[in-house]
Formats: C-alpha cells, structure tokens, sequence
C-alpha cells in the first residue's frame, strides 16, 4: 500500500513537473529543420501547407469589424470613454466571437495541415512588461483545438512592444519604436523567453516566427535586424533548444543573412509576397511568382524558405499556378487570411457584419455588433482551387449547410428603372444594359442604375438581396445602396469580383444594411466606378446563397 502511495506521488509530481503546453497526438511530432526541408521525428519530409488566423488578436479595420485605424489607437479611444474595464471586457467580447471551433473544422477540411497565429504583446505581457496572469489562455485554447485535429501551429510576433514597422497590422501606426527603445527590446526578449518557457517540448508548435514584417526604418539596415534576430535566438535557445526558429526579411531573401553568420541552427527563413495592382492579371502575377521563387533559388540560403503571407488576389489562374509553384518547389506555405469582412478573395471566408464605430457607438452597440460578428461565407472559388492542390487531385468540397434553403425566392417588381446623371441605361430583353460615361472616385456616390420597387418591400425575413452581372468592362467589384421609404440609404461595397463577360451570380448581405428600415425597402441602386457597360439581371430575395 505504501508502495502504491510512493509510486501515485511519483506520478503526481511528474505530471506537475511536464510542459504547460498541451501533449499532441502521435501523429504530431517535433518538427526540425534539414537541410531546405522541414521534416518530423522520423525524419519524413513535413511540407507546411495552411492559412493565417488573421484578424482575431490584433485587428485591422480593412478586414474587420472596427473602424479603428490600429488596436493602440482603439484601446486609448474605449478607455477614454467607457473605462478600462469595459474597453477589456469588449475586446473579450470579440476575441470570444472571432474564431471558433468550427473555424478549425473549415481549416482542416480544406486538407491543410498548420496555421500560422498572429500573437500580441499585449495577450501576454501587461503596460508594465509583466506576465500577465491569463499570458496564455487565449493561446493554449488555440493550439488545444488545433491539436486536436492534427493541425501544427506557427506562433507569430505580429506586435511586438513599441510596433516593429509602424503598420497597423502591429497594433500601433504611430511609429517603428522597437528598435529605437531600448526597454522595448527588453521586454521583446522578455516575451519570446516567456513563450518559449510555456512551449517548450510541444509538438504542436511548428515555429517561433519571431517578428512580422520587421521593417520600420531599417529596410537599407537589415544588419540591425538581423543583430536583434540573433539576441532573441540566443534568449529562446537557452531555454528551448528544439523548436524551429523563423526569421522574416522584408522582403526578399537578400534580406536575411547567411545562417552560419550567427551560428543559428534550426532556422526557416520566411517571405511574404504580394503583388499589387495587378488584381486580375494573371500574366503580371505569374512573372511575380517566378520571379520569388528565382530569388530564393539564386540566393541558395541552406534553410527551409516558408512563405508566410500571400495573396493572389481574384484571379484564380493566378491562385492556382502559385500554389503549385510554392508546392512544387519543396516550400511551406499559409495564406493570408482565414477571412475578411465582406467579399473578398483576401479570405478563404467573408464575413457580412456591422463595423463597431469605436468614436460614436456606446458600448452596448459595440458589445452587440462583436457578439453578433455577422453570417459567414464561404468563398468557395477560392476554396475549391486550394483544396484541389492540397489533396493533388479535384476534391469535392461538401455543401455549406445554408448553401440552399427551403423558403421561396420573391422576385423584385420596379415601378421604374433609371441611371444616375453619369450614366445611361437600356433594356436588353430581360436584361438592363448599365452604360458608365466615365470613371469616378470610388468614394463618390457612382454611376448607378436605380431600382425603384413597386411597392415597399420587408425585406426583414430574408438574408440576401441577390442579383446576376454580366460585366462587359472587366472584372470589378460593386457598390450596392439600399434605400427605405423614409429615404434613409445605406452604400457598401459587395466585393466579390464579377467575372469578365461572363453572368456571375452577386449575393448581397442584407445584414450589412441593418441601419435601415429592411421592413420598409424602397429602392436599389447597383453602382459602378470604372467606365463601361455592365447587363444586370434578375434581382430577387432569398435565403440560401445558391436558391434559384
């Protein structure tokens, strides 16, 4: 009996004594660098092939539901107004909301097999550079689910003290303090040490990527940089000799030094590649690609390269060619991003929610609005392309549950049909011809075709507003104003892309019009910017985005 009691205590202690991390299944092991491959414990090639989880724990309005222009500038907006209780118990609010289970679920169904975490600062130290006493609940929640389900996590510095690029992707535009302020890089070290503590010996974390985009002022200085990157090696090293270390060059490979320079061993170099304005160009897209991939070939850094962030924008040729590209070449990739708000090819899912105004809504309203988050969507062009790559092989993506519905369709009669003065409109059988005179400023009202109802519609039991484009101009994304009977209208832009000279079918959120009456619909207007001639066809009410 006492020997039985000696052995329950051995155990006990044991148990008290193993990493706080959670342990991860079998089929989940430490992961190393060899040579430009990642591999596992049994020394099998491990290619990392996934998304990002942006938007959860730093916000950009862009892409969420804020008009904050960084999280610092909203954190010192709510405390000025509602206290510091309150400012704490909304962003709960939203961080409980953001991202769920099922979030995990979408993830894993895609075929993919890691997500890259953008982490704060704040999350786990306070204003004074302490450990927090929640430092890594929000974190172990994470990488809990995603152990579960046999997905491997990159944990991402996307703010660290004092902001290493002044962007608002760091949570502070007012400046790259980082390396400027010496406390900064203290508690920066400090942080990593801490996580790195936390971690240690957990399979489920692919790698610490140190710093997001770590720009600022130094982009002409990377050696700066690259002294910092080897001070928080050194601090991880000395307490985790195993995970791999990431670091990020802004932009290309020319920007990380040799790795034997500083000794670092277990290394991934990282990149992030976005090619602007060039939106549905497939060509200026694909040169991108190979040009990136050029780089790293004629660099020859002896390490894994990872491609943390990128988009291809709405071209799905363009989507399909990169990722077998990256894939082809031996490299990790995650996409960025999970989702956005509205519709966007910026996110494997849209979101369709009101943006809390962090000046002028009480706190109840922002409360509301983060609790509520709004329907999400799959973008399921996108996902079709990327599940495809991942398995090797056409996939069929199971239909999303409110894809269809049972409720009938009601199809919308108009009393009238007319243009805004710089357009001009036609009947073209059962279409309407939009004729665009000239291009304007997207943030002008646009050139508009008007649909003035028969009669006031409700609206209130239905969730889109749906209409089909045949987009003669080329492949744009839509301004739709709704207006009620007491003439209060609402303007948002619908950015799924039309597809050029081809019908696409548009479904338009009626829940992103919640400002006015949707009992009392009076008018709609379909607005475009660029010059051109767009045909607009059946306009209907529906609740299921593929009811015909």
């Amino acid at each position: 009996m006492h020997r039985m009691l000696s052995l329950l205590l051995i155990f006990s202690i044991l148990a008290s004594a193993a990493p706080t991390g959670h342990a991860a299944p079998s089929s989940l092991t430490m992961l190393q660098s060899q040579g430009k491959n990642i591999v596992n414990a049994d020394g099998k090639i491990v290619q990392l092939r996934g998304v990002n989880a942006g938007g959860w724990l730093v916000q950009e309005s862009w892409m969420c539901l804020t008009n904050a222009p960084s999280q610092m500038e909203a954190f010192s907006v709510l405390d000025a107004r509602f206290g510091r209780e309150t400012r704490e118990h909304l962003f709960k609010v939203y961080e409980d909301h953001y991202w769920k289970e099922s979030d995990f679920d979408n993830i894993k169904a895609l075929g993919m097999n890691v997500v890259r975490l953008p982490i704060t600062w704040w999350h786990v130290l306070d204003e004074n550079g302490v450990l927090r006493s929640d430092a890594f609940d929000r974190l172990d929640w994470f990488v809990s689910c995603c152990e579960e389900r046999n997905l491997y996590v990159v944990l991402d510095l996307h703010a660290a003290p004092g902001s290493q690029n002044g962007n608002d992707h760091s949570g502070d535009i007012t400046g790259s303090f980082l390396w400027k302020n010496q406390e900064h890089q203290d508690r920066t070290v400090y942080l990593w040490e801490q996580i790195a503590t936390h971690y240690k010996g957990n399979p489920v974390i692919a790698a610490y990527d140190l710093l997001n985009e770590p720009g600022g002022d130094l982009n002409s200085t990377n050696a700066m940089q690259w002294e910092f990157f080897d001070r928080l090696y050194k601090a991880i090293r000395t307490i985790d000799p195993d995970h791999i270390i990431m670091m990020e060059s802004c932009w290309d490979p020319e920007g990380l030094p040799p790795p034997d320079r500083y000794g670092w061993e277990n290394v991934v170099y990282q990149y992030h590649y976005y090619k602007w304005n060039a939106d549905n160009d497939y060509n200026a897209q694909k040169l991108f690609t190979d040009v990136k991939l050029y780089k790293i070939n004629h660099t020859n850094h002896p390490v894994p390269s990872f491609v943390g962030e990128f988009t291809l924008f709405q071209s799905m040729d363009a989507w399909k060619y990169a990722l077998q590209a990256y894939s082809n070449a031996g490299l990790s990739w995650t996409i960025w991003t999970y989702k956005v708000t509205g519709n966007s090819t910026w996110g494997l899912y849209n979101v369709y929610g009101e943006k809390a105004d962090i000046y002028k809504d009480s706190a109840e309203e922002i409360e509301r609005k983060w609790t509520v988050q709004g329907e999400m969507r799959r973008n399921t062009q996108l996902c079709q392309v990327v599940a495809d790559i991942l398995a090797g092989h056409p996939v069929e993506l199971p239909e999303e549950s409110s894809a269809r519905s049972s409720s009938p369709i009601f199809s919308l009669t108009f009393s009238s049909v007319s243009a805004t003065k710089t357009a001009a409109i036609r009947q073209e059988g059962s279409s309407h011809r939009l004729t665009t005179l000239k291009s304007i400023d997207p943030q002008d009202f646009m050139n508009a075709i008007c649909f003035k109802l028969q009669e006031t519609q409700d609206t209130s039991s239905y969730n889109y507003l749906t209409f089909f484009i045949n987009d003669l101009q080329g492949s744009n994304t839509h301004k739709v104003t709704l207006i009620d009977a007491y003439g209060k209208s609402v303007s948002k832009w619908v950015d799924i892309p039309s597809v050029h000279r081809e019908w696409t079918r548009i479904n338009v959120p009626l829940s992103m019009f919640s400002e006015i009456d949707l009992k009392n619909l009076s008018e709609i207007r379909i607005g475009e910017w660029n010059k051109g001639d767009y045909l607009i066809d059946r306009l209907f009410l529906c609740n299921g985005s593929m009811d015909e």
